[in-house]
């Protein structure tokens, strides 16, 4: 009881004395107590030797956004949200100092901007900070501060490197009169810096593989990579004079990406350079290129972390919100699981940690203008060597239902020799070990989440990848629906539902809307109509619902939403809302119901909703077809857009009933909440159960019993904020998140 009435008054306490805006004496403390806790990760420095050197205040848009600290004489600098309803700490480094006027790196300065748009909404829309953020606040404000001793970290791996685009490092690009900023060269291009960058970490190779010649705006460009040797030992981590193996290579990289040279700045697309490093520059096959919206925030940083762990830069990228503008970096290292370091490719300056999530979770919400501000992130993993041995793995699937099974493939580098052990490690799954290059099939009965190991071994010595809650084991239950409401905006992450871009095509863009991934190859994604901009249709329930959008070439749509593995009992059947949102312009979009008894592999399933594709009405409406004739069988359902021609198919609250009476393990009536976020009345579906409403400090704020004639929650009484129902249904207790607005 104490505890709980003293966790209370802190809260009180935080909210008087930050308010909305952070004043400057308070963020400074921030700064301070936030420097000492990661600047300890590096180095040893007593609290008293860290002092703010000078105080910069950022306005974006006629407000402040932000208050930057330099810390001592170039000890780095910390930047502070103005508003406590954004993360606390932004962006941070423990070198150099932040200018107010100097010229800093254009990728650096849209990061900022990513941070003030954000916080002008959170302003302008009066945001109440989130439970979560709130104890961030609290935390790092708090005057007997102590550090936390248990942060993961990796140094930057390229902290020495310090090469950048212009004079010296150009030598070899197209020459052009006219850019006398960078001695009379085109730019080397971000895209080619940070491919550089990290081979020059590597250094390797010694000499290329094949070449390229392309027709440019000043001719044909050509590089021979085979018939070059790259003379690492000449190239030192910072020019200051010409240098010829330097400018090679830089010139190579940009060659292999068919880089557009410009004298106010070089680009090329960020997608080519998986296959640059592997078929010019000898890198492994494991090099990968992957777009963040097509994966869950945990599981994105997982990936990052995971090479940044086994000692691998990640070439990362991304755009300014309007998309106009793109830059390449190196990703090189990490602080916990929020901040990622960042080499940014401009002779050393500001290179930095940097949050990259949304500053609020969840977003800025209704009226938040375009509210998604991953801006397009991209990054290309796995680069390495094709001569270092080198363990990975993947798995055909990642997040599964209790009692599902996942295939794991050796996608180990061999370094030029031969692998001769393998030795798995898969805790919480079955079996838990295994010896030998092709483990069986894993079956994983408990809901979690589970590392997974493998150890090669060769002639030349041995290596061991560990990916950190690589797999996610999630109740039977939340297989039977999918109302989009927990996927992030715009990802094509529906787990454990999965989707699959069968026709691989550019989709129609829209005046109508605006969000990460249009005009691109796309499946289905969690589309948030409001953040999108979107007025022709809300989902049909919540804020989000699935969307598909037609190819642009005219063609038929080919892209699936399916189902993990489901067991029906009786009378089975599958439900779902549809609608088509612009059918006087385009006429309505088609869809198909299909069912696998196997595979998740598209030419598996059957159709089940008639011989012809159904159309998707004007107004969100309910279609529920029968499932019956797989009665008592293991199944997975798909619904598959096959539109020609048209423009959008939406899809929302999709429920897979069955008859469990009898079947071990199922759930005949999935129970739901919503609207979720509410003003303060919640409904549940018909269900008899007992539940219970917590507030973030434990607090029992609502008991009551749900039947199938009262399902209103009102929690209209209580503060805004975060709050926890335990629901009891057949003898099981499942959480859910309430999130109470104004």
């Amino acid at each position: 009881m104490k505890t709980t009435s003293l966790l209370i008054l802190f809260l009180l306490c935080f909210a008087v004395g930050f308010g909305k805006d952070v004043p400057e004496k308070s963020a400074r403390k921030v700064a301070l107590n936030f420097y000492f806790e990661k600047a300890s990760l590096e180095m040893k420095i007593p609290i008293e030797e860290i002092t703010v050197s000078s105080y910069i205040p950022l306005m974006f848009d006629g407000l402040q956004t932000l208050h930057v600290y330099n810390i001592g004489d170039k000890k780095g600098f910390v930047v502070v949200s103005a508003d406590d309803a954004a993360e606390p700490v932004l962006c941070y480094a423990f070198k150099g100092a932040f200018l107010e006027n100097d010229s800093k790196p254009e990728a650096f300065l849209d990061w900022l901007e990513y941070y003030q748009h954000q916080i002008v909404d959170i302003k302008t829309l009066k945001i109440e900070a989130s439970p979560e953020v709130y104890s961030k606040w609290m935390r790092y404000a708090a005057d007997d501060f102590s550090p936390s001793k248990d942060i993961t970290d990796v140094s930057p791996l390229t902290s020495s490197i310090e090469w950048g685009q212009g004079c010296y490092y150009n030598n070899s690009c197209p020459s052009d009169a006219s850019a006398t900023s960078t001695c009379n060269h085109c730019p080397v291009g971000c895209v080619a810096t940070a491919m550089s960058q990290i081979m020059k970490f590597w250094e390797h190779p010694s000499s290329g593989e094949g070449s390229n010649s392309y027709s440019s705006s000043y001719g044909t460009l050509s590089a021979d990579f085979a018939a070059t040797t790259y003379n690492w030992a000449a190239m030192p981590n910072y020019l200051t004079t010409y240098n010829t193996s330097v400018a090679t290579l830089c010139y190579h990289a940009g060659v292999s990406v068919e880089m557009g040279y410009s004298a106010s700045g070089s680009g090329a697309y960020s997608s080519v350079v998986d296959n640059a490093f592997e078929n010019n520059f000898k890198y492994a096959t494991s090099v990968t290129y992957r777009a963040r919206y097509s994966y869950a925030d945990a599981t994105w940083k997982g990936y990052i972390t995971t090479d940044l762990n086994a000692g691998r830069p990640v070439y990362y990228s991304g755009t300014d919100e309007a998309g106009s503008s793109g830059h390449a970096f190196v990703c090189d290292g990490f602080q916990g699981t929020d901040y990622f370091h960042f080499n940014w490719g401009w002779d050393g300056y500001y290179n930095s940690y940097n949050y990259i999530d949304d500053l609020v979770p969840g977003g800025t919400g209704t009226g938040g203008g375009t509210g998604d501000y991953s801006f397009n992130q991209e990054a290309v993993f796995g680069i390495v060597p094709e001569n270092i041995l080198d363990a990975n793995f993947s798995a055909d699937v990642t997040s599964v239902l209790e009692g599902g099974q996942v295939n794991f493939t050796d996608n180990s580098n061999s370094g030029g020799g031969t692998i001769t052990s393998w030795a798995w490690s898969f805790p919480g799954g079955t079996p838990s070990s295994y010896s030998g290059h092709y483990p069986p099939a894993i079956t994983y009965n408990a809901e979690g989440t589970y590392n997974v190991t493998l150890t090669i071994t060769a002639s030349t010595g041995s290596n061991t990848e560990t990916k950190t809650g690589y797999i996610s084991v999630m109740s039977e239950s939340a297989g039977f629906t999918l109302d989009f409401e927990g996927c992030t905006d715009f990802s094509a992450d529906f787990s454990p539902w999965s989707n699959v871009d069968v026709d691989g095509l550019a989709t129609y863009g829209s005046s109508d809307c605006d969000f990460t991934g249009e005009n691109g190859p796309m499946s289905f994604i969690a589309f948030n109509p409001t953040v999108a901009g979107f007025s022709l249709s809300g989902a049909h329930g919540g804020s989000r619902c699935g969307l598909s959008v037609c190819p642009a070439d005219a063609s038929a749509s080919n892209d699936y939403i399916i189902s993990p593995k489901l067991h029906m009992g009786t009378s089975s059947s599958i439900s779902l809302w549809v609608r088509s949102p612009k059918p006087s312009s385009w006429g309505n979009d088609t869809y198909k119901v299909e069912v696998s008894t196997t595979n998740t592999t598209p030419s598996s399933f059957t159709v089940i909703s008639g011989s012809s594709a159904v159309e998707a009405p004007s107004a969100w409406t309910k279609h529920t077809y029968s499932l019956a004739a797989y009665n008592g069988m293991d199944i997975h359902v798909a619904i598959h857009h096959v539109s020609a021609d048209k423009f959008m198919l939406l899809v929302d609250d999709i429920v897979i009933s069955t008859n469990t009476t009898g079947v071990e393990g199922s759930t005949a009536n999935r129970f739901k909440v919503y609207p979720n976020p509410s003003s303060g009345i919640f409904y549940t579906s018909p269900e008899n159960c007992d539940i219970v409403v917590y507030d973030v400090v434990g607090k029992v704020v609502l008991t009551k019993k749900i039947s199938m004639t009262d399902q209103l929650i009102d929690l209209s009484g209580q503060h805004p904020g975060l709050y926890f129902m335990k629901a009891k249904i057949n003898g099981k207790t499942e959480t859910f998140k309430l999130i109470l607005e104004n």
